[in-house]
Parts: structure tokens; sequence; C-alpha cells
């Protein structure tokens, strides 16, 4: 490095010296002493200034002058990029390990960090730099693999904590050997490479969180989400009709197709598409007052209406004060004869009216048991579309889409890998995604085709010696779109003890354990109360043909 570089112009030091180690210097990630990492660079500058002649206590203060300036890079990014992001892909992973006049040279830990940040937050780097150096450098980005070239023996390394001040020589050199310094290029190679103080278990529940998460905060909840639009809405030759018509819909809203049905299978994309198009009405007739709800929400409000005796008030804002109602699962109406009456009222006043109708469902009209005929009769008075399996291609796009939107780097051999292994589901294919990509963050590795078969495989798994309660509870909780914190809860809303009672049932059913283990798992449930979970679930199966289906189903899916 140029011994003139102002540092003293991008910062405020008193007295300010400068590091010199040969052509190169060599920076920590910008945090506080306490936050930042010690490496081998570290020993090494330390090594170079004591051989220059330098004091301990002025290596140490020059060091904290150059974590300063690194810090203000750190924080420039922090305050750009949204939390999530930042965590991914520079947080303890992104650290200057050169830095001249005219070019700043980052270290990252994998590759797909590097193309990360090279295809999508090179321009939000380079105006970082330009705010805190008052001029544009040149940007290099390396990974550790790649290793040093001025410096082969760079190895960034697991993080740890930097010495205080007041540590002596031996200090500094103990906390640098006690640093993991081995290159991590792979799953295989990371397996007990991570954080010393982490089991490959925690790392794993970790990587189950932030699926569940994602599954919870995407799927599972009927709020209007303004990121499910048609752009994002991926087309292939299993849901060209919905999406079309959907879109159609949307832009004529009461005229186009005023009664429009889209059934499908569970996580096919007709929840995406009823986003889209309340999102793409919202756009185009910004004064159209539209009611975006569930079946079973509705049959709630109606139930509410009823106890405060306010049903006239619910009526008359269903009829008289909605241009575009829809309603999704409708299907979950069967057998709710109260609701059903209401349901019909409500689809007359609207259709006379000429306002917009849509509703979805896991079948057709007619093959809905339990609902009245007149209720099939009008949902097939518009137009009827389905959304089946998609094929291979589709499957590929919908990873390509999802992985670009999450900032996941697939190869292709990946991306063709998890579309063949996950064939029936969208939801399931955009959670292999997410798993992936959460191992891979947490784990510090690219994810490669090695890393997809372990994790997809394990995750695929449903053999009983892999069966476990909290497995049970989240496929009966995916199932009636709730959380299994919802199951697991106090709650005795009726929407919450079915899927609670059914969850123990299963539990009971499947697994070799005692009443009071089951119990436990439920908030530490007396035994007793599973047992009577259990009768009445065996006492209905008797005469009711629904539950027996919804049994078969959600097993099939553990």
């Amino acid at each position: 490095m140029d011994n003139n570089f102002p540092f003293n112009h991008f910062l405020d030091f008193d007295n300010a010296k400068h590091i010199e180690t040969g052509d190169a210097l060599f920076l920590q990630d910008g945090k506080s002493a306490d936050q930042i990492n010690t490496n081998a660079v570290t020993t090494e500058v330390i090594n170079n200034n004591k051989l220059n002649g330098a004091s301990e206590a002025s290596e140490i203060n020059e060091i904290s002058k150059i974590n300063e300036l690194s810090e203000k890079i750190i924080s420039s990014l922090q305050e750009v990029l949204s939390p999530q992001k930042y965590h991914s892909y520079f947080h303890q992973k992104f650290k200057i390990i050169n830095l001249s006049d005219t070019e700043i040279e980052f270290c990252v830990n994998t590759n797909f960090v590097k193309k990360t940040i090279e295809n999508n937050y090179l321009s939000v780097l380079n105006e970082s730099i330009k705010n805190i150096f008052n001029k544009n450098l040149s940007i290099k980005i390396t990974t550790q693999n790649q290793g040093h070239k001025k410096n082969p023996s760079f190895q960034p390394t697991i993080p740890s904590p930097l010495p205080s001040p007041t540590n002596n020589d031996n200090d500094i050199d103990k906390s640098t050997s006690a640093t993991a310094t081995s290159k991590i290029t792979s799953a295989k190679d990371a397996r007990f490479k991570i954080d010393l103080y982490q089991s490959k278990e925690d790392i794993l529940s970790k990587v189950n969180s932030v699926v569940l998460n994602h599954l919870d905060n995407s799927e599972y909840k009927h709020d209007l989400s303004n990121k499910k639009t048609f752009d994002n809405f991926v087309v292939g030759s299993s849901n060209n009709m919905a999406y079309t018509s959907a879109l159609s819909a949307s832009k004529n809203p009461g005229k186009a197709y005023p009664t429009l049905y889209i059934h499908s299978g569970s996580g096919l994309g007709k929840t995406h598409l009823l986003h889209a198009v309340v999102n793409n009405i919202k756009d185009l007739f910004p004064a159209l007052k539209i009611h975006f709800i569930t079946a079973r929400d509705f049959m709630s409000e109606m139930c509410d209406a009823m106890a405060t005796k306010k049903i006239f008030e619910f009526r008359k804002r269903y009829t008289e004060q909605i241009d575009v109602l829809v309603v999704d699962d409708v299907h979950e109406l069967k057998n709710k004869q109260g609701t059903q009456n209401e349901l019909f009222h409500v689809f007359n006043e609207l259709h006379n009216k000429h306002k917009q109708l849509v509703f979805t469902a896991d079948r057709p009209p007619n093959e809905i048991d339990g609902i009245d005929d007149r209720i099939k009769t009008r949902l097939s008075w518009g137009l009827i579309v389905d959304i089946q399996r998609p094929d291979i291609e589709t499957r590929i796009a919908i990873l390509k889409k999802k992985a670009m939107d999450e900032d996941i780097f697939l190869s292709d051999d990946v991306l063709f890998y998890i579309s063949n292994t996950i064939k029936d589901n969208i939801r399931e294919l955009e959670g292999a995604l997410i798993r992936l990509g959460a191992y891979s963050s947490l784990m510090q590795v690219d994810v490669d085709l090695e890393m997809a078969k372990e994790q997809l495989s394990a995750n695929l798994k449903r053999d009983p010696d892999n069966m476990t309660i909290d497995r049970i509870i989240y496929a009966v909780s995916r199932y009636f779109k709730i959380t299994s914190a919802d199951i697991k809860s106090k709650s005795r809303n009726k929407n919450i003890t079915l899927p609670r009672h059914i969850a123990m049932y299963l539990s009971n059913k499947l697994l070799n354990v005692t009443f009071r283990e089951i119990g436990i798992n439920f908030s530490n449930r007396d035994h007793t109360s599973v047992i009577h979970a259990v009768d009445k679930i065996k006492a209905n199966l008797k005469s009711d043909k629904d539950l027996m289906q919804t049994l078969i189903t959600i097993e099939k899916t553990i």
C-alpha cells in the first residue's frame, strides 16, 4: 500500500499512523472490539509490526483505527439493506482484506455469497464506498477457497473475539491458535467445522425453524400479500388457463367472468392467484371495495354477528358495501348449513348487482360433499378452471424464480434434482429451496448436489424411526393452515380444537408412546385430556366419512 494513503481524510484520528505489510493492508470485519473476528492475518500484522520495532500498544491502537474505517463500510451497508439480506450476505461473511488508493478487495466465505453480491449488491456497495471515501474505488471480491495471491497464508476463519487491548502477547497468540483455520468448501467438509458451541442438531433445528417461519408467514396466513402478483406467478401448461382467467377477471371485474371458480390440490398456487387478482384490481380500480376472506373466517364472522345480534349489519356489509368478494377454500363450508344459507343470499345479491365473485376450493363444485345443491349450482354459474400438477419445466422455472427472489444460487444439476424429487406440491418445492438456502447460510457452504441430496432425502424420509409427535403436529398444522403453536396452545377455539384432537389421535395411532408423553407435547396436558381426544376421534370416525378422508390425507404427508 502507498505509505501516504489518506486515512485521516476518512477518519478523524489523532496522531494517525499507518500499518505497512508490503503492498497489502489486511483489515478485519468492521465491528467493535468485542464483536470482530481474529485470524491469522491479524497475528501476521501484529508480528510484522513487532519486527519493525513497533510497541504492542501502538500495534493494537493502529488495528483499532483500521477497524473503525472498516466499521464505517459495514455500517453503511447495514443502513441500506434489509436485516435479512445484511445478515445473510455481509454479517461475519464479508471482510476487507486489501486496500489501496485505487482498489478495495473483499473476501467472502463461499462462492454462493460472492456471486450473490456481484449479481445484486455491487451498486449498493459502490455507493457506500463512494460516500465514505469520496471517490470511486475498484471493487474486487474473492472467496477464502481461492486464498489470497499476495499472501498465500491468508485464511479467513471461524469467528472468535478479538483480544482486548489489555491482553498480552501470549493471550493474542492463544486466541489466534484457538481459531479454526480450515477451509470450508462443501457440506461434507463443514460438518464438524461450524460454530464449536453448536451441535449439528442445533443447526438443523435452526434450518427447520427458518422453513416453518417461511411457510407460516407466506402460505398459511390470509392477510393480503402485495408480494403475490401476476408478475411473479410462474405460468406453465398446468396453470395457464387459471392464470389467464384470473388476469382477465381482474382487468374487467364483474364483466369478463363475474363468477370465477378455481380449484386444485393443496400447494399448487390457487391462493397466489387470489392475491394477484385482488392486488391487480386495487391497482387498476382503486375505488372498488374488495373483501378477501377465507370460508372459515366468513363463518366465524357470521357466528360472531349472530352472537352479538348484529346479523343484519353483517348482511348489509356484504351485500351493499362490497364490489369484489374473494373467498378462499369454500369447500370448508361443507355441513355448515347456517353459513351456507348466508353465503347463498350474499351470492345472489352481489351477482344480481354485477359484482365480481371469486372462489377457490380443492375440487369442482359438484364434487364437494356436504354443500347444498343450490350453492353448487351458483358456484358453477361462471367459469370453472383447475390447476394441475406442474410439469418438470414449470417446476424448474418456479425454482429459478424463487431462488432469485430469495437470493439463493443454485446450479442446474441442483435445480434438476429438486424438481425431480418434489413433483406434486409447489409449496413443498419452495420449502425445499428455503431449507437449502438456510442450511447454506448457517453452515457457510455453497449449495451443491451432495448437500441437496443429503438434506432433501433426510427431510422426505417417512419411516417410523423418523416419525415424532412434532412431525405429526406439523403435518396437521399444514393441512388445517394454522401454526404448530396454535395446536399446542391452550386455546379452546373450535377451529383449533379439532386439529389438536386429530394430532393427539395420530400420535397415539402411529407412535409407541404413552398418553402422558403425548400430553407433555401439547402444553403439558393431563393424560386424561389425551384419552378424551383420542376416544372422540374414534367415535366420530364411525359416522364421519370426511373425517376419515382428512386423516388419510394427513397420514400421507407425515
